[in-house]
C-alpha cells in the first residue's frame, strides 16, 4: 500500500523546514504545486526529495489542490499543508488503519497547537484521507471542500482515531493571520450574498465565523444551512458545529436537542458534544 502526500504552497520556507523533513521520511511521496513562491521554498523542498510542480495562481484553492492530485501515484491521498504535522509514529498508524479498511475516506483530528508544540488547544475533524483514483476532487474557491466522484460530499463518518494532525498555523504572525480572516469572511460573505441558495457558501461563513468566536453569527449560518435542506454529509457537519456552537454559548439544551439530531443521522458520529 503506498500512500502520497498532496499539498499547496507559496512562501513556506519557513514552515517547511519544521514539517517537510519528518514528512518525506513518514510517506512514499511528497507532492507539492507551487503556487509562485519567491523565497526558497522550491528549492528547499527539492532538496528534502520532494517532487515538485508548477501552476499559476488563478484565485481558486480548488483547482491548485487537484492539480496536485495528478501528479500523486499512490494508492492513498492525504492533502496536507505545510503548517501541519504528523509524528512519524502516527503515520504508522495511518497506514495500519487504511490497509485493514473498506471506506474510501476518513476524518483525522486536527489540533491547534502553538508554533512548533503538541499542547493542543482545540481541535476539530476534517476529511483528509482518500483513495486515489475514486474520483475525489476539490470545489469550491476557498475553505475548499473534497467531494466524491457524482459531486456530492462524502457522507460516511469514518474516523481513524489517535493519528492527529497538528496545525500551527493559526499561530503564525498574528497580523497575517487577522488579515486572512478579514479576507476570508469578507469573500465568502459576498458568495452567499451572490448565491443564498447554495448551503456550502453558507457552511463555510459559519465555520470562518465559528474560527473567531462570532458565535451567533455562525449559529445563525449554520441554521441556514439546514433550512436548505443539504445533503447528509453537509447536514452532520452543520448539526455537529451547530451543537458545539450552542455549547459555547451556553444555550445547554439546544446544544443537546441539536446533537441528537446529528447522531440520529450517524450513530457512529462521536464528535457532536453530548
Amino acid at each position: 500500500m503506498k500512500l502520497s502526500a498532496c499539498m499547496i504552497v507559496k512562501n513556506e520556507e519557513a514552515m517547511l523546514r519544521m514539517t517537510l523533513p519528518d514528512l518525506v521520511k513518514s510517506v512514499d511521496e511528497v507532492i507539492l504545486v507551487d503556487t509562485g513562491s519567491t523565497d526558497g521554498t522550491v528549492e528547499y523542498a527539492k532538496s528534502c526529495g520532494a517532487r515538485v510542480y508548477y501552476f499559476s495562481w488563478v484565485n481558486d484553492f480548488s483547482a491548485a489542490r487537484n492539480e496536485s492530485l495528478k501528479h500523486a501515484t499512490g494508492d492513498w491521498i492525504i492533502w496536507i499543508d505545510a503548517d501541519e504535522y504528523l509524528k512519524p509514529d502516527d503515520f504508522a498508524k495511518l497506514k495500519d488503519g487504511l490497509a485493514e479498511t473498506k471506506a474510501d475516506s476518513f476524518m483525522l483530528q486536527i489540533c491547534e497547537c502553538p508554533m512548533s508544540t503538541f499542547k493542543v488547544n482545540s481541535y476539530y475533524l476534517k476529511r483528509k484521507v482518500f483513495k486515489n483514483g475514486a474520483g475525489f476532487h476539490f470545489e469550491r474557491p476557498i475553505n475548499e471542500q473534497l467531494y466524491e466522484a457524482n459531486g456530492q460530499a462524502p457522507s460516511e463518518w469514518q474516523l481513524i482515531s489517535k493519528v492527529p494532525i497538528y496545525h500551527w498555523g493559526n499561530f503564525k504572525n498574528e497580523a497575517d493571520m487577522e488579515a486572512k480572516k478579514i479576507r476570508n469572511i469578507a469573500l465568502l460573505e459576498r458568495m452567499v450574498e451572490q448565491n443564498p441558495e447554495d448551503g456550502i457558501f453558507h457552511y463555510l461563513l459559519a465555520e470562518n465565523y465559528r474560527e473567531i468566536k462570532r458565535l451567533k453569527e455562525a449559529v445563525a449560518e449554520y441554521r441556514q444551512v439546514l433550512e436548505l435542506k443539504p445533503g447528509q454529509g453537509l447536514a452532520i457537519d452543520a448539526l455537529t458545529n451547530l451543537a458545539w456552537s450552542y455549547y459555547k454559548l451556553k444555550e445547554l439544551k439546544l446544544a443537546h436537542k441539536t446533537a441528537q439530531k446529528a447522531l440520529e443521522l450517524d450513530q457512529n458520529n462521536s464528535s457532536a458534544p453530548i
